[in-house]
């Protein structure tokens, strides 16, 4: 994996995901190895080749040496990493992983219509931008 040992694969298109990439990119501690790519990228598609590509445009994908997660899962383990939002992710461990997953997809299915909403892109923080890896 591109110089980072853990990676975020995210819509780049989708203004929602990049500001929900805003948030987390301030709240991961700095030391943190993790790469933030986006899927639409020859980058994204060289490292996820080989993994099955059924839901990976409709899910954020979190990739390291050990394993692939999507979806709910993937937010979960991310919120692993963040240090007052761990809880959160703790929290959502206690409910049944299929009601997670139904509400990750659904609120994944309507974040276009919340684009819609955000009509002015956010300049990227330095915190963000220096997660995420060139195309």
């Amino acid at each position: 994996m591109p110089g980072r040992s853990r990676v975020i694969f995210f819509d780049g298109e989708c203004v929602t995901c990049n500001r929900a990439l805003s948030f987390v990119a301030e709240r991961l501690p700095e030391e943190l190895e993790m790469s933030f790519i986006p899927l639409e990228s020859e980058l994204a598609e060289s490292l996820l080749s080989g993994h099955d590509p059924m839901r990976m445009r409709d899910a954020l994908i979190y990739l390291d040496a050990a394993e692939l997660l999507q979806g709910a899962a993937a937010v979960k383990k991310v919120l692993s990493f963040m240090p007052r939002w761990r809880l959160v992710g703790k929290a959502l461990d206690v409910l049944p992983d299929a009601l997670v997953e139904h509400a990750y997809d659904a609120f994944a299915a309507r974040r276009q219509l919340l684009n819609k909403r955000l009509t002015v892109c956010a300049i990227p923080s330095r915190k963000l931008t220096a997660r995420l890896e060139p195309q």
